[in-house]
């Protein structure tokens, strides 16, 4: 019995290894996600776009995001966790898209108008 209880902890200990070397994995290649964006008209040549940020490391991040060549606009994220109602604006002309970029990692976001 002693010795089946060993390597059921064994077990759970490996299993909780490779469950934290998985999400390392995961946050590596996306360490944040971009999610309910909003865009909308202000007036006749500015536009301003709303979105959410969920940070998934233990560590906290600092993001940037874009609209066009010409806005863009720095976020501290602290570890774990989501931040909303970020918001960034433009008056040079309806942008198609929002990037946001988190050190190497990147993305893109078409803007629904």
């Amino acid at each position: 019995m002693a010795a089946a209880r060993e390597q059921a902890e064994r077990d759970r200990q490996a299993l909780r290894e490779q469950n934290a070397a998985a999400r390392s994995r995961q946050i590596k290649n996306e360490p944040i996600r971009v999610f309910e964006v909003r865009a909308a008209k202000t007036g006749e040549h500015e536009y301003r776009v709303r979105f959410s940020v969920r940070n998934y490391d233990d560590k906290p991040k600092t993001i940037i995001a874009t609209l066009g060549m010409l806005s863009a606009k720095e976020f501290s994220i602290p570890a774990n966790t989501t931040q909303t109602g970020l918001e960034i604006a433009t008056s040079y002309g309806k942008p198609n898209s929002l990037g946001v970029s988190c050190g190497a990692y990147s993305t893109s976001q078409m803007l629904d108008w």
